[in-house]
């Protein structure tokens, strides 16, 4: 089933995890139905960690118990996307199915913060509109252990045919740890990206 991978800072990440943050805004949005999967890849930062375990932090301070875990470089956590709101802070409105006020909230971030991100964001869904899409977060679970990145694999762009690809003739000896098509991830995408849900 195709998921979606979704890129967030320790900040952000514990934002969202306190409750506090249930939109995260992107430039783009995925080609499948809502509601779908996510999951959160925290990313990288050498002075603020973003902890999971017995509480859900960012911080530079270090004397965390042994049950906390630094979710940095890794999963974090899934959630169900059930809904994307069409955004704008420009004069033009067309399209836009959220307040300001609401936005701002929900997002944690403020008008002039979210203007500065739009700025030269295109969108398709309508040819002259520069805007935002704020992705609805619900029913989050955060790991008590996060998840490595190399857990996760792009969707498999080939059908169960005979026209796959010579990798993915090896399909049926999956059991046996043999992935076709060299679909782990190993690098986090830049924003999101697509990824099979994990069982």
């Amino acid at each position: 089933m195709k998921s979606v991978l979704l890129v967030a800072s320790p900040e952000n990440c514990a934002l969202m995890a306190n409750g506090k943050k249930t939109i995260d805004v992107k430039k783009s949005k995925p080609k499948v139905d809502t509601p779908f999967k996510g999951y959160i890849y925290c990313t990288k930062d050498k002075k603020i960690k973003f902890w999971t375990g017995k509480r859900y932090s960012y911080s530079d301070d270090h004397s965390h118990n042994l049950f906390d875990r630094c979710g940095n470089g890794k999963v974090i956590g899934e959630f169900i996307c059930d809904k994307i709101y069409q955004y704008t802070t420009m004069n033009f409105k067309e399209g836009v199915d959220i307040s300001d006020e609401d936005m701002e909230r929900m997002s944690c971030l403020s008008l002039e913060e979210l203007s500065r991100y739009e700025s030269g964001a295109v969108n398709d869904f309508c040819l002259s509109y520069y805007g935002l899409f704020g992705w609805h977060i619900t029913e989050l679970i955060i790991y008590v252990q996060p998840k490595a990145l190399t857990q996760f694999f792009k969707p498999c762009k080939h059908s169960f045919d005979i026209d796959r690809c010579g990798k993915c003739k090896n399909l049926s000896y999956n059991d046996l740890g043999i992935e076709c098509c060299d679909r782990r991830i190993i690098r986090p995408p830049q924003s999101w990206c697509y990824v099979e849900s994990l069982r």
